[in-house]
């Protein structure tokens, strides 16, 4: 046995640490998924229910330090965590707890949205010597849908999304909605970068799997009344219900930033995969057409800038915009 133990013996964190509030702090969340830190953000302690969650086992996990490449914590818009406003840091320099939402990379590359609480351990002169990390994914409703709806043939296989017919269904509803109670809702069309260039390089099997990461990262970036619809082979769209122009462009540049954040592991390789994104936002006396009109010039103008970013035009009349480089 490694100094680090085995899947089922991991290293003694009460020999590491010595005597500490450690028992205590545990018994808060017995069966969140969570990992236990030493000072230098080192990992002593990794569970079997953080395993399942990001994909890494213990032995691929224990002894190495949390701000390695594998987790790669973001925000949610994007900006990496790891070197600087890390809260495993904020929290032993600190001496609090630190709560926030984040992204973490699963060990098949996609990203996916967690809750973290980091709790400080002390020792009995008070010292802060390690820190308890919780995290949990809140699993949308929607996601618990789709399965049942893949019975009657409403969800892609390939990546888990509605079908493209059971999306045109839904956004006639929302157009209801919409004249019958104003209720508004945006669409956004979401197209992966570089897939010319990916199946020349690699095959279109490259090319599957990077449009099934994508939709594993969109998927857990939605609300539980968003819904993700494969559009096309190689797009998507997404019907944004209760939205109006802030959350939408919020929602479509937290897309965009997530999947940059994630990465396709092919053959070893790490493969950048970023999208471009078209948002619109419906109005009174709209159209499926006219929707796809607006949310089309707005994507080609993402598209035109190089991908990798969000675009917007939203409401009749106005001027498409990006904002996100």
């Amino acid at each position: 046995m490694s100094e680090w133990g085995t899947d089922r013996n991991p290293i003694d964190w009460r020999t590491t640490l010595g005597e500490t509030d450690l028992n205590d702090v545990l018994l808060e969340h017995p069966a969140c998924p969570m990992y236990v830190a030493d000072r230098e953000r080192r990992i002593l302690f990794w569970n079997q229910p953080a395993a399942e969650l990001t994909g890494y086992q213990w032995h691929e996990m224990g002894g190495r330090s949390c701000h390695n490449d594998m987790l790669a914590h973001v925000s949610l818009e994007g900006v990496e965590l790891c070197d600087g406003g890390c809260p495993l840091q904020t929290a032993i320099e600190e001496g609090h707890r630190h709560e926030m939402r984040l992204l973490l990379r699963h060990k098949h590359g996609h990203r996916v949205a967690v809750r973290q609480t980091v709790v400080p351990v002390r020792n009995p002169d008070g010292q802060v010597v390690a820190v308890v990390v919780f995290f949990s994914e809140q699993l949308r409703p929607s996601r618990r849908t789709m399965p049942f709806l893949a019975a009657h043939g409403c969800q892609d296989e390939e990546t888990g999304a509605a079908v493209r017919q059971y999306g045109e269904l839904r956004v006639r509803q929302s157009f209801d909605e919409l004249a019958a109670f104003g209720v508004p809702f945006g669409w956004l069309r979401i197209g992966v970068d570089g897939i010319e260039k990916l199946e020349r390089k690699l095959g279109w099997a490259a090319v599957s799997h990077a449009v099934a990461l994508v939709a594993r990262t969109l998927s857990r970036m939605l609300s539980e009344s968003d819904l993700l619809v494969r559009w096309n082979p190689t797009e998507f769209r997404v019907v944004a219900a209760n939205t109006e122009a802030a959350r939408l462009m919020t929602l479509g540049r937290s897309l965009a930033a997530a999947v940059m954040a994630s990465n396709l592991r092919w053959w070893g390789d790490a493969l950048a995969i970023t999208v471009s994104l078209g948002g619109a936002g419906a109005e009174a006396g709209d159209s499926l057409e006219a929707l796809e009109d607006r949310a089309g010039e707005a994507f080609a103008i993402s598209r035109e800038k190089g991908g990798n970013r969000a675009s917007f035009c939203g409401w009749q009349g106005s001027n498409p915009f990006s904002m996100l480089s």
